[in-house]
């Protein structure tokens, strides 16, 4: 299982689209837990309706203290076998974590990652991909 840890703190705009991306994913075999870091906009309101139509989220409310005791909070939570992340107001392609997963599995690797892609209202910019095995002396540095 992927557990999925999704930050969020004031971010309704953004909030549905995100959550969708994660529940539409190939790899169905995921949990995901979403950190209420203290919003007071409607992001609570979304959270609870898109828990309470599938089991496979759940919902942990904090106090503000900011995305990366958030993220720290769901990996303490996190049941899976593999962590991934993703930021509120971000979505996925819907093969991303299944694509994340293999290429773990392939190369027997502890980290996969992948790139992204910036939209503007005009134009979208894509990050630089490209793929390397490292080894964990190479993560760490």
């Amino acid at each position: 299982m992927i557990s999925v840890i999704v930050p969020v703190h004031n971010i309704e705009a953004y909030l549905s689209r995100c959550l969708d991306s994660i529940l539409d994913q190939t790899e169905r075999d995921i949990e995901i837990i979403i950190i209420d870091d203290g919003s007071d906009d409607s992001s609570p309101f979304i959270i609870d309706s898109y828990a309470s139509a599938d089991e496979r989220i759940r919902v942990l409310r904090t106090e503000y203290r900011g995305v990366s005791s958030a993220r720290n909070t769901g990996i303490r939570e996190a049941k899976g076998e593999y962590i991934g992340f993703v930021d509120a107001d971000d979505f996925a392609e819907p093969d991303m974590f299944e694509a994340l997963r293999s290429r773990l599995e392939e190369t027997c690797s502890d980290v996969s990652f992948c790139g992204f892609i910036n939209e503007y209202p005009l134009r979208s910019v894509p990050s630089a991909v490209y793929e390397k095995v490292y080894s964990g002396e190479e993560v760490m540095k």
